[in-house]
């Protein structure tokens, strides 16, 4: 059985782990969209909307934290899964207001990372 074709858009603004992050989630099948700050995110969400948001807290333009309150905050995007990657605390994140389905900790332990994507994914 072929597993389901999902589009995953990631927002990181740190080039190598950007770079990474793509290749990895390449490999395994999905169609990666990648931009460096949360402005970019949110005009990538309008063109195709994504199966998952994966995202940093701290960029340039619009930090994570401002791109997933407008998600959460926007009927047509509020139920894209998104996965927040940040070394900011679990505490911290909540109580910036950070409505993630799942959190990472950075350095990201790729194998915890994989498996939250097909978590998030259905898989």
């Amino acid at each position: 059985m072929k597993k389901p074709h999902y589009r995953v858009l990631i927002a990181e603004d740190e080039k190598n782990v950007l770079a990474y992050l793509v290749g990895v989630l390449t490999k395994q099948g999905y169609t990666v969209d990648a931009t460096a700050n949360g402005k970019q995110a949110l005009e990538q969400i309008a063109k195709h909307k994504p199966d998952l948001l994966i995202t940093d807290g701290v960029m340039p333009e619009m930090t994570g934290f401002e791109l997933t309150r407008l998600i959460r905050s926007n009927d047509a995007t509020k139920d894209i899964p998104i996965l927040f990657c940040s070394a900011a605390s679990q505490e911290d994140l909540k109580e910036k207001g950070v409505k993630a389905d799942i959190y990472l900790h950075k350095p990201l332990d790729i194998e915890e990372f994989c498996a939250a994507v097909a978590q998030l994914l259905g898989g």
